[in-house]
């Protein structure tokens, strides 16, 4: 008969008893939850617009930058849906390069929540880098750079990498022997060839000087 409303979030006991008979009756236990009430994006007038590298997670990124309304709901845990299958696994890690809409929800939401739209921005990383031949001859006085832009086949993956740009420089302990990358004193160094991207990825060309 709506005797009792629900005002405080917590766990409460009740007691259901027969008004014939006040020996009979069941304990139930009632539990009240502070639903989600709103989810917005921490930037007010910001499109709701995340970029990550396939391999990052879409979901950790997004709960980064939302707010959840009342600060004391229950279970903020928010509800991911993609309509793209495969743009991401069940945890919310990127699967693939391109461009995603995921709605996100509450687990436990109020029933008027409306639900916030986020364009995912998913770009692919580099991977490798490699370098053929791994060994080249030069003189002393030799443009070791442009020597090896021309000599060697540089090839940097996947394909489908967003940028594929690179750089080519002598490792640190040897840049002394190439002033100007120009080869001055003979000797067996090592050039590095870096991404730009990710410059965790790199491979090692061997430069003979020779006099």
């Amino acid at each position: 008969e709506d005797k009792y409303t629900a005002k405080i979030p917590g766990t409460y006991s009740f007691k259901v008893v027969s008004d014939q008979n006040p020996n009979i009756f069941k304990n139930l236990t009632i539990i009240v939850v502070q639903p989600v009430e709103l989810i917005q994006w921490k930037a007010p007038g910001e499109r709701p617009v995340v970029n990550i590298w396939v391999g990052d997670n879409a979901f950790t990124e997004i709960a980064k930058n939302v707010t959840v309304t009342p600060e004391d709901a229950t279970n903020k845990t928010l509800a991911y849906y993609c309509d793209e299958a495969g743009a991401f696994d069940e945890s919310g890690v990127a699967q693939k390069k391109g461009s995603f809409t995921v709605t996100v929800g509450a687990v436990v939401a109020d029933p008027g929540l409306e639900p916030l739209s986020v364009t995912v921005n998913v770009k692919q990383p580099v991977e490798s880098i490699t370098a053929e031949p791994k060994e080249i001859s030069v003189y002393v006085g030799d443009d070791v750079y442009s020597y090896i832009l021309e000599k060697v086949n540089i090839e940097v993956l996947p394909e489908t990498a967003d940028d594929r740009s690179y750089t080519v420089r002598p490792v640190a302990n040897d840049a002394i022997s190439f002033p100007d990358f120009i080869a001055s004193t003979e000797g067996i160094y090592t050039w590095e060839v870096v991404s730009d991207q990710n410059p965790e990825v790199t491979t090692n060309i061997t430069v003979n000087v020779l006099t």
